[in-house]
């Protein structure tokens, strides 16, 4: 059971956990009491939300969170999460089944169903039939021949690295078989109805960030049957168009925009895409929690990965679509603060989605709750709607607001300030007066945490920081 193992930057970080495991750690009865549920709770928006009612004042951004897929956030109630978060997670199984069908009962609007469609977990590299246990969908795993990719010069031999085998999403008998794997899992009887789009649900598409060649072959290549950077596009295309769902695509890199070739895809996509995942976002610490840039280091070295962050989320939202920026990396309210004020450069209230993958080790596991998305913008000063640098200052980048609120209660204007570079940078010249700086809490939201306020102090922003201010 595949789940953020890497297989979309190609670095294949395993974070997944064995379908024992996962068994043992499922129990989300009892925990704390569940919180009251927030605007966007009772309000359920579909994927493609109209926006906050004018006169509702709203309790929180749109936030996603995992809830059982990975393991994480098994003991928090349904309710807690449905009164929380506007979608949640959870693996192809039966215990995800589960937590989806809990969620939406709950209340909960957007239960989504996590594939792979490119790529099969294996037993073993022998490329004989019948080798993969993927459980997300037997189905597919019991095809043979062409419905799989082979390696160029080995026609026999199914491609094969790291753990997964690669299917052709091309061939027509792989085709029928997701169709069916997908429709069944979108039922009570072989799923949840709770993933299906009558219910609100959506199926995240991983691996819909390999959008060229290069990206798409990786390590199993180069193959005999995929072979050029329009076929690539072809099967990614076609993949989307045929999945009986409305889909999430996991999604865009740091690599936006990739000569094109994000573009030639979300271009291509049709209506049944709710929404695009821009995958680990404003990382400063994404390596298991080291004190440095993950999108920077030796291995892969990605100019302006930052920036590029922010203009592929300008971009989905350009394109009226959904964004869901999935930050990871160390817990630490001074790195959540970061992923947060970056948030912010590029929010909108109608399209963004929080999605704060940072995990707090508690004794029922991991807890990924928080409370930042309870400080929430609106009506923006300045704007940018292609390029984030319409909101440098210097070398920050700052974005200020007429009006926010925190839990629903007006707190007078607000900012974000953020230093992506590796200096410290003054202290930026503002149009409004602020008082206080955000302090995010190091106990997570089911813990109790909260989030606070101190004196502002207009000291250099140090690198890789940012600074979140209000006027109240």
């Amino acid at each position: 059971m595949p789940r953020r193992v890497g297989l979309g930057d190609m670095a294949m970080r395993p974070r997944a956990r064995s379908i024992a495991a996962l068994l043992l750690l499922c129990s989300a009865a009892g925990g704390a009491a569940a919180a009251a549920p927030a605007a966007h709770g009772s309000e359920r928006p579909p994927a493609h939300a109209a926006g906050h009612p004018a006169e509702v004042v709203p309790q929180r951004v749109y936030t996603m969170a995992l809830y059982q897929g990975n393991g994480e956030n098994v003991f928090v109630p349904a309710t807690f999460m449905a009164a929380n978060y506007d979608w949640t997670e959870q693996a192809a199984n039966a215990t995800g089944a589960q937590y989806a069908a809990s969620f939406h009962a709950a209340g909960g609007a957007h239960a989504v169903l996590y594939t792979v469609p490119n790529a099969r977990e294996c037993s073993s590299g022998s490329g004989k039939p019948g080798t993969c246990t993927d459980i997300v969908s037997p189905e597919i795993d019991a095809l043979r021949g062409a419905a799989w990719l082979h390696r160029a010069g080995d026609p026999k031999r199914r491609a094969y690295a790291k753990g997964f085998q690669r299917n052709n999403p091309l061939d027509p008998l792989f085709r029928a078989a997701w169709i069916d794997s997908i429709a069944n899992f979108l039922t009570d009887g072989g799923g949840s109805s709770a993933w299906s789009p009558a219910e609100g649900g959506a199926v995240e598409l991983d691996t819909m960030n390999w959008v060229n060649l290069t990206t798409f072959t990786g390590a199993w290549g180069p193959f005999a049957e995929i072979t050029s950077d329009a076929q690539v596009l072809a099967a990614q295309e076609a993949v989307v168009g045929y999945t009986p769902a409305r889909t999430l695509l996991d999604g865009v890199n740091y690599d936006y925009p990739l000569g094109g070739a994000y573009d030639a895809l979300l271009s291509a996509v049709g209506e049944n895409v709710a929404g695009v995942i821009n995958r680990e976002a404003f990382a400063t610490d994404y390596a298991h929690g080291a004190a440095h840039d993950g999108y920077l280091t030796e291995r892969s070295p990605i100019p302006n990965a930052w920036q590029n962050q922010e203009n592929a989320i300008l971009d989905v939202i350009g394109r009226g679509k959904t964004d869901i920026v999935w930050m990871l990396g160390g817990a630490g309210p001074q790195h959540r603060l970061y992923g947060v004020a970056s948030f912010w450069l590029s929010y909108d209230p109608h399209r963004s989605v929080l999605w704060e993958d940072f995990c707090a080790r508690e004794s029922g596991g991991c807890d990924s709750t928080w409370p930042d998305a309870g400080v929430v913008p609106t009506r923006p000063l300045q704007s940018a709607t292609t390029d984030i640098s319409a909101l440098r200052s210097g070398n920050l980048y700052v974005r200020e607001f007429a009006a926010c609120y925190q839990n629903g209660k007006p707190i007078g204007g607000c900012a974000a300030i953020v230093n992506p570079t590796l200096a410290a940078q003054p202290f930026p010249a503002l149009q409004q007066q602020y008082a206080m700086s955000v302090v995010l809490p190091a106990a997570t939201l089911y813990a109790g945490g909260t989030v606070g306020w101190q004196a502002l102090v207009t000291a250099p922003v140090a690198p890789r920081s940012a600074i979140i201010l209000s006027n109240a």
